[in-house]
């Protein structure tokens, strides 16, 4: 699942993005700029990968309360990394915002109960 997953992210982040350079293409965009905003988009999915090393719940391989735990600390952690890498949350962040949501996300994707309540904190707190 681990290769699996980065040869999928490889369509959209340089240096292969042939997606991303092909949406270029097709909007007349410069195409290193765009693989550049595609890797800074996308680079909060480059955590999920190691998430499914080290939680085995998000591959289903848990009991059904756990893989809804699991499922949504990490849903909110890659949302609050994809916040703190664009600088974006409902209105332009600002720097403090961003370094509170990149803190976030990361407590949020690590595999423990305290860091989850931690970062669920911090994202409420900036909510």
């Amino acid at each position: 699942m681990f290769v699996f997953y980065f040869a999928v992210i490889s369509m959209i982040t340089p240096p292969v993005a042939l997606a991303s350079f092909a949406a270029a293409a097709i909007g007349g965009a410069k195409i290193w700029e765009t693989g550049s905003k595609a890797f800074q988009i996308s680079l909060s999915a480059f955590l999920v990968p190691y998430a499914f090393m080290y939680n085995e719940a998000l591959l289903a391989k848990s009991s059904p309360l756990e893989i809804i735990w699991v499922t949504g600390t990490a849903f909110f952690g890659v949302r609050a990394m994809a916040a703190a890498v664009v600088g974006f949350w409902k209105r332009p962040a600002t720097i403090m915002e961003r370094v509170l949501l990149g803190a976030a996300g990361i407590l949020l994707i690590t595999p423990e109960k305290i860091t989850d309540l931690l970062g669920g904190g911090l994202f409420l707190l900036v909510f």
